[in-house]
């Protein structure tokens, strides 16, 4: 009963001619309102996509190095470390003592007599003392007093005087086309969590030629870097600034992010249709 007498109370609407464009007067005039916010917002989003711009990352794990090659000492003999002359972080001097090992009595072989234990007494009395063998800084030292150490093995490591701490960074070899030399690089390193101390600012001021090569590969130990990468090299120009204790250190490692270049929001958009269309 109700129904039917709304349909009446519809058609003596119609019907009216105080009323004009029929039907649609039925309408609540919001519905209006937001059919055309719809229009104006997908107006907007388009016009957002054809101009907006995003930026292009490109992101890779590096390491801090000198950027001379670094000397590595060996130990040239077996023997027990009886002192350490030298700590990591100091200037040595050609000639400087590293380390000294512990003597022991040759006459402990009953084989060893005469000219032949003198002068085995002699030479190792020469080589009882490691020495530096080129001035610089002591980067790394590997043993400390009382280490057993074998013939060959790594004791330390010499930075060169005037060499200066740079980043190694591998990224994705298809990047290579849109790397260029002075592009700004944000670094975030492991010891200064940026989310606490910000991050570091540096420069790419060198490009890989080839694919990593051996020399790039032994600049990136410990790093994985994949046989598709290629090395920049990275200028550090600033550190995070509350980097407590604010200094660069052989080994560091980071994760550095490089400006690639800007594209339209519509074309990364319209990507994914295009790979589609053209696959």
């Amino acid at each position: 009963m109700g129904l039917g007498r709304f349909r009446q109370q519809a058609m003596r609407r119609y019907l009216s001619s105080d009323v004009r464009g029929g039907l649609l007067s039925v309408t609540p005039p919001w519905v209006l309102g937001l059919y055309l916010g719809l229009i104006a917002a997908v107006a907007l989003g388009i016009a957002i996509a054809g101009w907006g711009r995003v930026r292009v990352y490109s992101r890779g794990r590096g390491i801090i190095r000198p950027n001379e090659r670094v000397l590595v000492v060996r130990s040239p003999m077996v023997g027990t470390v009886k002192a350490a002359g030298l700590r990591p972080g100091v200037f040595t001097g050609t000639g400087d003592l590293l380390l000294e090992f512990e003597d022991y009595d040759v006459r402990a072989d009953p084989a060893i007599q005469g000219e032949e234990y003198a002068r085995l007494v002699a030479l190792r009395r020469e080589r009882l003392k490691l020495r530096v063998p080129r001035e610089g800084i002591l980067d790394y030292l590997a043993v400390r007093e009382g280490d057993w150490v074998e013939e060959g093995q790594v004791v330390a490591r010499v930075v060169p005087v005037g060499a200066r701490l740079i980043g190694y960074m591998a990224l994705r070899e298809q990047d290579r086309p849109y790397l260029r030399l002075g592009q700004i690089v944000r670094l975030k390193f492991d010891a200064y969590p940026y989310q606490e101390m910000g991050i570091g600012i540096g420069k790419v001021t060198r490009i890989a030629e080839d694919l990593v090569s051996p020399e790039s590969k032994a600049e990136l130990q410990p790093l994985d870097v994949p046989a598709s990468s290629v090395v920049v090299e990275v200028s550090v120009d600033t550190l995070p600034p509350r980097a407590t204790p604010a200094q660069l250190q052989n080994g560091m490692l980071f994760y550095g992010e490089v400006v690639l270049r800007e594209r339209r929001i519509l074309a990364l958009l319209m990507k994914p249709l295009v790979d589609l269309v053209g696959g």
